[in-house]
């Protein structure tokens, strides 16, 4: 499905960038890429679906001067799970279990782009500008086993693990312009990205026999992301 529809947004971009030499004939400057404009933009996904244009959480543009406009793209997601569970264990080492689990998950990006349109209802747009993305995930399971003789086992794992990045991102799209309040979009992006990421993790038992085990892994990491095609959807207000 995600070929299907890169392939069909790729066909549009072609056709759309033949028209735009025919559309920039128009040189006006509509009021939703005038200087001081500003809008939401959404992407467009299956069964019309609208999420963030840029970033996962809010897509946000604002024009500097005509037909050159700055696009914000604000990403956050936080998660957190806690949990509970209690085994009966049956055989030589008859007892009870208890299993303690907590769980967190925050990741954010930041990115910026100038963002610069040619003239024409249906015209051809293209920018860059720097990205930042930053993870930290935590999880932690601790057991207690309770023989049923009243001997004590105690069991905790912890992992840690963080990630920051930085980058320059670029996109090429076209527009159409359907009113001063509604443009649509179809736009390519990609992304070279620099990363270092650290990870942690602790693995302990005391009663039965005491050990501690940690490993810490560090690495940096160079990446090209390709955006992949998509359809948007610019709200001017």
């Amino acid at each position: 499905m995600k070929a299907a529809c890169s392939a069909l947004l790729a066909v549009i971009l072609l056709a759309v960038a033949g028209a735009q030499a025919i559309a920039a004939e128009a040189d006006v400057s509509p009021l939703a890429l005038s200087k001081g404009a500003q809008a939401l933009q959404f992407q467009v996904g299956y069964n019309f679906n609208l999420s963030a244009f840029e970033g996962g959480t809010l897509s946000y543009e604002r024009f500097l001067r005509d037909r050159f406009s700055l696009r914000l793209g604000i990403g956050a997601n936080t998660d957190y799970e806690n949990g509970h569970r209690t085994i009966q264990v049956e055989g030589d080492r008859q007892g009870r279990l208890g299993v303690d689990m907590d769980n967190w998950h925050n990741q954010y990006s930041l990115s910026c782009q100038l963002i610069s349109y040619r003239k024409g209802t249906v015209a051809l747009y293209y920018g860059a500008g720097p990205r930042i993305t930053y993870t930290n995930d935590q999880w932690q399971d601790g057991s207690i086993f309770v023989r049923n003789d009243g001997a004590i086992e105690a069991f905790y794992s912890t992992s840690w693990f963080r990630s920051f990045g930085v980058g320059m991102g670029a996109t090429l799209g076209v527009q159409w312009l359907v009113s001063e309040r509604f443009r649509f979009h179809a736009e390519y992006g990609t992304a070279v990205m620099y990363a270092s990421t650290e990870d942690k993790r602790m693995n302990g038992r005391t009663g039965y026999e005491n050990f501690l085990e940690t490993v810490i892994e560090k690495a940096d990491r160079f990446q090209i992301q390709p955006g992949g095609a998509k359809l948007g959807l610019s709200v001017t207000f």
